[in-house]
């Protein structure tokens, strides 16, 4: 076990120090299918044809007290820094996920809502979610 004590700065300095055993030591958070990924585009973005820009996919303004809390976790326990990695991309995707259902975007402001028609077709005024076919293919891997 590794105790690390002093300021953060040595905290940092040992964490890189500790990352490059574990090279290539990134990960990404994606969509896992090239449809998805496009749907994602489309609706994060908007697009000509009438889909209004939603943000949704990113680092969400709500998300800095979750990495507080599993940056502290990982200093006072014996993770490695794959195991904390691998703790921020399956957090980061719960908070996409998290946002999406409370419909707002990734500043935290509601979304552009949905068009009567829209509406009358899918049966929901929830936007971003018709069978859960693009939430569900966020998902993260090694780099």
């Amino acid at each position: 076990m590794i105790q690390i004590k002093g300021n953060f700065d040595a905290v940092k300095k040992w964490l890189n120090k500790e990352a490059e055993k574990y090279e290539p030591a990134k990960a990404v958070v994606y969509l896992s299918t090239p449809f998805e990924n496009r749907k994602g585009v489309w609706q994060h973005y908007g697009t000509k044809r009438g889909i209004p820009p939603r943000p949704w996919f990113g680092v969400r303004k709500d998300f800095k007290p979750t990495l507080e809390k599993i940056k502290h976790h990982w200093l006072s326990s014996n993770q490695t820094v794959r195991e904390l990695i691998q703790d921020i991309a399956n957090a980061l995707i719960a908070n996409i996920k998290e946002g999406v259902d409370r419909q707002t975007d990734i500043w935290g402001r509601p979304f552009i809502p949905l068009k009567p028609q829209t509406i009358k077709r899918k049966g929901s005024s929830k936007a971003l979610i018709d069978k859960g076919h693009m939430i569900n293919s966020v998902v993260w891997k090694w780099l």
